[in-house]
């Protein structure tokens, strides 16, 4: 029985290796894109999307006025926006944009292993039905983020034809207290001046299509308020970080997107 057991553990390290080798330390992944760029693949077109790869057999589509940007393992960034339709071998003659920061790099290449990871991890699951509160609907903030502002605004997937009230949940780490709202959209802001959030508290937040819920059976994303001392710490990489995306032709708004979503802090 040992043996065998040996036996099935070699095997599934063999199967997560090939999935690794698989999305080998050649491919490049999307990290921002503008317009309507698509990827051909197998005579089939398929759109782009915030982590999508450019796998060996497939072309990336750049139609005018388009503009994508890949990264690889390295924490390289590739910016194309010149029309055409590139195979991954075309791609690797394209050079990196200039990057003299080295916690971009180490950002981009953290990043580049993330999105390794969720190839991966697709490629391990089947396909899920929706059976509702048992799939997270949550979005933003997203778990455990940093949050350094005097509005929070919390955001979660649309459920198709819903016509009664989400019921969006708040919990206070420390004290354990919930508190409930509802609410017909798939938005909510909550505020630092009305004594439900403090700065330097740790929460956790969901939604549930029911107000008669257990709480076992939720599952919850993590945020923290941090302070002022905290944001101070943190503001010479965002400032780095906001720089390279600057030097990109990436605007405000699209760099505090960037920001929050791949670094977690939202101010």
């Amino acid at each position: 029985m040992e043996n065998i057991y040996k036996i099935k553990i070699l095997a599934f390290s063999f199967i997560i290796g090939c999935i690794f080798s698989a999305q080998g330390q050649n491919d490049f992944f999307v990290h921002f894109y503008k317009g309507v760029p698509f990827i051909e693949q197998n005579d089939s077109i398929k759109p782009i999307s915030k982590g999508s790869v450019i796998e060996k057999n497939a072309k990336l589509v750049i139609n005018k006025k388009d503009v994508v940007h890949l990264i690889d393992d390295k924490g390289e960034v590739y910016k194309i926006s010149k029309t055409g339709k590139y195979k991954r071998k075309e791609l690797k003659k394209i050079d990196a944009e200039k990057n003299s920061s080295s916690f971009s790099k180490a950002f981009f290449t953290s990043l580049w292993k993330q999105f390794t990871n969720a190839v991966a991890s697709k490629k391990n699951k089947s396909a899920v039905v929706y059976r509702g509160d048992d799939i997270f609907l949550m979005q933003d903030p997203m778990d455990s983020a940093k949050v350094y502002a005097s509005e929070i605004r919390f955001k979660w997937k649309k459920i198709p034809n819903k016509t009664k009230d989400y019921y969006f949940i708040l919990k206070d780490v420390e004290t354990g207290k919930l508190t409930k709202f509802g609410t017909p959209t798939n938005k909510l802001s909550l505020f630092m001046d009305d004594g439900m959030l403090k700065q330097g508290n740790s929460y956790q937040w969901t939604v549930t299509e029911t107000k008669y819920f257990n709480e076992n059976d939720l599952s919850f994303y993590n945020f923290r308020l941090i302070t002022k001392s905290e944001f101070k710490a943190l503001e010479p990489d965002i400032k780095k970080l906001s720089n390279y995306l600057k030097s990109l032709d990436l605007n405000k708004k699209e760099i505090k997107a960037t920001i929050s979503e791949d670094y977690k802090i939202y101010y």
